[in-house]
């Protein structure tokens, strides 16, 4: 397969990274599944780039046997996969954290992947790729985010994992990518960056 013609799976795909990443190798003539929980953001970049949207929570295991299985089936296979989804939420600080949004937290950024690449990872040919996205958080503390630093560092390392298990074995290629500050639309989000976070009232 390819390089230049490898089918991709993006997850997080409705905006953002995701989004941008879509669009960029759609223009370059991929063809791109695009999953993500936004099934209405999904299916309107799936139009206008000629992608196949499947709506998908990474937190749920069958669902992305399902969404892999769909793409491969669809495509005729999957070459780069493109573990973008993940939330900051909960932005809160430790003490004052809900552990069921933590739970959540870890279930979205770091079994999430896990399940992806499970599932994702077989069907990769020699030359295949997986790039999963992590985040400067992983290696720097941020008051309030200890759920997001703790998912990120946590993909961080399965990565590094990954690459020694996996990359010689299959002839595949695996990156961590280490993303810089990005806008968020959630201004539930937006609104309380780590140092205002770190002021008490």
């Amino acid at each position: 397969m390819a390089d230049h013609a490898a089918p991709v799976l993006i997850t997080g795909a409705s905006r953002g990274i995701g989004e941008a990443t879509a669009r960029l190798f759609a223009q370059k003539g991929h063809p791109v599944a695009l999953l993500a929980r936004s099934v209405a953001a999904i299916e309107s970049l799936a139009d206008e780039i000629g992608g196949l949207a499947i709506p998908c929570d990474i937190a749920d295991e069958a669902a992305v046997r399902r969404a892999v299985h769909k793409s491969a089936t669809e495509f005729g296979g999957i070459g780069i996969v493109i573990n973008n989804a993940g939330t900051l939420a909960p932005a809160a600080r430790i003490l004052e954290t809900d552990p069921k949004d933590w739970t959540r937290n870890i279930e979205v950024n770091l079994f999430g992947p896990l399940y992806v690449l499970r599932h994702a990872v077989p069907l990769l040919p020699k030359g295949g790729v997986v790039i999963n996205v992590s985040s400067g958080a992983a290696a720097n503390p941020f008051v309030g985010w200890s759920a997001y630093c703790a998912s990120k560092a946590g993909l961080s390392i399965l990565t590094r994992v990954l690459a020694i298990e996996e990359s010689d074995a299959r002839g595949i290629r695996i990156y961590g990518y280490i993303a810089g500050r990005c806008r968020y639309r959630d201004a539930g989000i937006q609104s309380r960056q780590p140092h205002e976070l770190g002021r008490r009232s």
